[in-house]
């Protein structure tokens, strides 16, 4: 019910912080700001080209990101985050390649 209320009074509601914002009130201008502007969770993170194209290269790419987690140039979370990345990855070529196993057999009956 509270905020069928509000979402009734919205226009006018932000009409009237985007006036006061425009006239200096600076919570007002905080509060707009933050609308237009939110804070980012996470930064975009950069840690180079990772071939990913096969199982050997997966692996070097999870070598990279656990080293560079370890010497703290990316935090846990950064390195869990690439490490779900790789794994999923994985998870498609390891499709492919039973996919591609199984065309073969069926190919030769």
């Amino acid at each position: 019910m509270a905020l069928q209320l509000l979402e009734s009074h919205a226009e006018p509601l932000i009409r009237k912080c985007l006036v006061s914002a425009l006239q200096g009130d600076l919570k007002a201008m905080q509060l707009c700001m933050d609308r237009i502007l939110p804070a980012r969770r996470e930064l975009p993170l950069k840690v180079g080209r990772l071939s990913l194209g096969s199982i050997p290269e997966l692996s070097k790419a999870s070598e990279l990101v656990t080293q560079r987690v370890a010497s703290g140039h990316l935090t846990p979370g950064q390195g869990h985050a690439l490490a779900e990345l790789i794994e999923r990855r994985r998870k498609v070529l390891e499709t492919e390649d039973l996919d591609r196993r199984l065309q073969e057999l069926e190919g030769k009956q």
